[in-house]
Formats: structure tokens, sequence, C-alpha cells
């Protein structure tokens, strides 16, 4: 009998349909990296800083990802090369629906250092998260050249949707020290596919050394409420308002898990004791973005590896394909099941611990000459990766929503199912603070063989009741680990879940990414 040392609980994944009185799905604060203090403020002077960038500019926030191209203390952070510190933006692949190029910029109400902007008043309004630039010299530039500025936006994506009264504004500094607001759009207006906005920058006023932009949101100060979403920002010379040809064909999705089946991450015994046609998809799909108002023709190749030897598995997939004119989220794909001996798939058998990471990497006739020095590529690659240890996990590690739980001796279940048998020795758990602390009061976390979930009246049966102490993570998205008062040998499907003991909420992390609602 194998060992299932943990099992991945809540952050609970993708409920479907009406939610019951006792439930209900809350914003949660984003990761935010604690960063170092900045040299000057939004509001400081420009003789305070001494970085003067140059057109163009240009960040669709895909070198995130990428250590070696990155100009930030972490993924999370803005590169500082181009973004002042501190401003509360947050870069992410996991709020913005279908994004022009992966990646985007998220302005919320929780500040740079995670914590709600007012907590005192859970009402309060205001101005909070900023996304500004440094420092532009246009002091050689004219009115005659051409200079516009341009960007997609985005309203809710995965996160909370803003209200009637929230906005998201956009600003240039001119030359006498005042920002002018330039473009705004106000909520209330549901979910969002991403919107394109170009606009000229055609007044002397601009045309200076100082030359700064910014967004800006107003919105409820408590958390993490009404988010705005921006990605592919673009100031150049020598630009169009309209019929822009730009040639970048971007990657705009992760793709597609590698391992078949519900979970997200699976000990290796659990997976190898699958039958081998059913522990891979057949296809592995990605979304593609062509944001040129031509036609293109593009390469592709799609590569498996193990990442924790390095290893490489196979190469699923390796052809061309035509993308028409601003074409949004075409699918390309590798097949995992071509019959070639030297494409197919063979997952290593000797190995304790596997990454099983799948990368799409696009071949595109992008050269840095188009807008030098902007690397268009840097978009065209991205991964994903299944994790095979020693646990089970429906999530994709982040949870966009909480999911407040506020019914006295109320239960939560999960259903997971086995390949072959284990033990069953911790269990990892989310709670996420929201409203009033709970830290230190207790419930009850529960192991079930059978739950009686039609109705029939037959009696669960209950493996075991474990009185346990809510504690919240130091870092979001940090799970707590349980270890159980004693192994449990399991085989087939069994259920994990919680028992509330009070009427106050008790909120677990939710992800709003991955659907597992028949679980």
């Amino acid at each position: 009998m194998n060992h299932l040392q943990r099992v991945i609980f809540l952050i609970f994944c993708g409920l479907t349909g009406p939610v019951q009185a006792q439930l209900k799905l809350v914003p949660v604060v984003p990761a935010r990296p604690v960063q170092a203090p900045s040299s000057f403020r939004t509001e400081d002077t420009a003789r305070v800083d001494t970085i003067r960038l140059r057109l163009p500019f240009f960040d669709d926030f895909s070198t995130a990802d990428k250590p070696w191209a990155r100009r930030s203390p972490s993924p999370a952070d803005p590169d500082t090369s181009r973004w002042e510190h501190r401003g509360g933006a947050f870069v992410n692949n996991s709020y913005g629906v279908r994004p022009p190029s992966f990646n985007v910029a998220t302005l919320d109400g929780i500040g740079w250092d995670g914590a709600p902007y007012n907590f005192r008043d859970p009402f309060s309004q205001g101005v909070a998260d900023q996304l500004t630039s440094r420092f532009i010299d246009l002091s050689r530039n004219s009115v005659i050249d051409g200079i516009f500025f341009s960007f997609f936006w985005q309203a809710q994506g995965l996160g909370e949707r803003p209200d009637p009264e929230d906005f998201i504004r956009l600003e240039f500094f001119d030359r006498t020290g005042n920002w002018r607001t330039v473009w705004q759009q106000n909520g209330g207006i549901g979910p969002t596919e991403f919107a394109y906005v170009v606009l000229p920058v055609n007044l002397d006023d601009y045309m200076h050394r100082n030359f700064r932009f910014r967004f800006s949101v107003s919105t409820r100060l408590s958390g993490v409420y009404d988010a705005w979403h921006i990605d592919y920002v673009y100031l150049n010379r020598g630009r169009r308002a309209a019929n822009e040809n730009r040639l970048d064909i971007a990657m705009s999705t992760p793709p597609d898990k590698l391992v078949a089946g519900p979970y997200t991450a699976m000990p290796v015994a659990q997976f190898l004791a699958q039958p081998a046609n059913r522990q891979v998809n057949d296809t592995v799909n990605a979304r593609v973005n062509n944001l040129d108002s031509r036609f293109n023709v593009f390469s592709y190749d799609v590569i498996v590896r193990e990442a924790t030897t390095n290893r490489f598995l196979t190469l699923l997939t390796d052809t061309s394909t035509i993308i028409t004119q601003n074409q949004s989220q075409y699918r390309i794909f590798g097949a995992t099941n071509d019959p070639r001996p030297n494409r197919r798939l063979v997952v290593p058998r000797n190995l304790p611990r596997m990454v099983l990471e799948t990368k799409f990497r696009l071949n595109t006739r992008e050269t840095d000459s188009i807008a030098p020095p902007i690397n268009f590529r840097n978009n065209d690659t991205l991964a994903t990766t299944t994790v095979l240890d020693d646990y089970l996990a429906y999530d994709d590690g982040t949870a966009e929503y909480g999911l407040a739980f506020s019914q006295r001796f109320g239960k939560l279940a999960y259903r997971y199912e086995l390949a072959a048998p284990a033990n069953l020795t911790h269990i990892d758990i989310l709670f996420v603070p929201l409203a009033t602390n709970l830290r230190g009061e207790t419930y009850n976390l529960r192991v079930w063989k059978t739950i009686d979930v039609g109705g029939s009246g037959v009696r669960d049966s209950v493996l075991l009741v474990q009185n346990t102490f809510v504690q919240y993570p130091d870092t979001l998205n940090r799970l707590t680990r349980v270890r159980l008062s004693r192994s449990l040998p399991l085989e087939g499907s069994f259920y994990i879940g919680v028992e509330q003991l009070s009427d106050r909420d008790l909120t677990l992390g939710f992800d709003r990414n991955t659907d597992t609602s028949d679980r």
C-alpha cells in the first residue's frame, strides 16, 4: 500500500448552480509581495527620480514569468524599470479572462503590502491602486510625430464586479505638473471581454522630459473589491489610430494540464496505477491571439519534459498554421496519442516525484526591428505543469475568491477517488481572513467513507472527526497542514470536509478557474 501523505482540500474548486443561503462567494486578498521601500511616491516631483525612458514604451507583463527578462523583485510586481514601485497593481495570470497576451496587471482595493486601504470602515470609497509609469522623455518629440497610446482593459474578469460608482481612469502628466484625465470607464457593466483603447498624445503640454501616465481606480477601500485588468500597454511615435499593423502573435491562456482526470496534482503511485490510456489526455490545447490587422502564418511546437530531472520526454507537435487577422483565442494543440514512436509520450516509472511540464513555443516572423527595442517574442512561450508527488489536489494553487460558510453544525464535503489503496496522513486546508478574525476558534475536520448525498436515509460512514483550530496563512494561498490523529487506510472513493461549530463566517479558499462541481 502506498502512502498518500496529504490531500489538498479547499482551495474549493468550481461550484456551479445556485448557492444556498448559508454559503456565499466573497472576494479575498490576492497575493502581494512585500516590497522594499520605493525611492519616491506617485505624487513626488520629477527631480526625485533620475530614470528617463524614451519611446517606445511597451509592457504586456509577459516577462514577469521570465527571471532573465524581469526587472522587478517578484513575478507579481510590475517591472520596476517601467513602473513606479508600490502602486498596488499586481501582475498575474489568474484573474484576467482571455487576455490579449498572457499575464495582466490587476487593480483593486488592496494595497501593495496586501492590506486593504481602509480596514476600519467597510464602506469607505476612494482612489486605491495606481499603475504609474516611470518618466518618459518626450522633449525631442512634437505633436506631428503621430504619438499614440493604446492598451486593453477588462472589468471583473475572475474578480469582483465593479459597481456603477467605481471607475478606472487614465491620466497624462503635463509640463505644468498636473495630471489630466484622458479616459475613464465606470463600473456596473458586468464581466467584459478585453477592450482596446487607442488615444492620441497630441498636445504640446505633453512634449516634455517628465511625461508620465497612470491608471488608477476608485473603488471600495476595505478589500479586494471591484477588479480591473490592464494589458498590452503601448506608447510610440509613427502610429495610426485605426487599422494598425502590429505583427504580434501571442499566447493568451495557459495550456491545458497534461494529466487526465480531475486532479491538478496526484501521487506518482496513483498516476501509474491508472490504465495507460487514462493517464494523460489525448490532446493538450492552448489559445493564441493574432494582434495584427493582417493574417499571418506561424509555426509552433509542443514539448513535454520532466522538470525535476530536466529530462526531455517527447515532441508532441511541430507544425505550421494560418491565423486570420485579429483572430482571438485561436486553438493550437499537441496530440499525445501520435502513433509515431518518436512522438509517443512515455512517462518515467522509476522516479519518486515528477513534475510534467508541457511547453508551447511559437515561431513567428516577429523581429526586433518592428518597434526597436521591443521584443514581441516574449509572449510566444508558455508552459503548464502537473505535479506527481504524494498528494491529491483539484485546484490550481490560486484562490480567486472565498467561500463563506456560516451554518452552525453544517458540513461541507468533497469527494476523492483512488486508483490504488493508500494511507491518508495529512490534509492541507486554506482558510482566508474575512470580516471577523476566527483564528484560534475550532472546527471539525471530517473524513467519510460514504455520505448519503441523495437523501436515501442510509447512515453516513464516518472514518474520522478531528477537532482542529482555525489557522490563517502568513502569505496568501499558502495552505495549512493538519496532521491527522491517526493514519487512515483508504481505497476507492472517500470524502473530506469540514463541520462548522459556530454561525460566524468560516471562509475557505475558492478556485474559480477550476470546475469540479461534480465532486
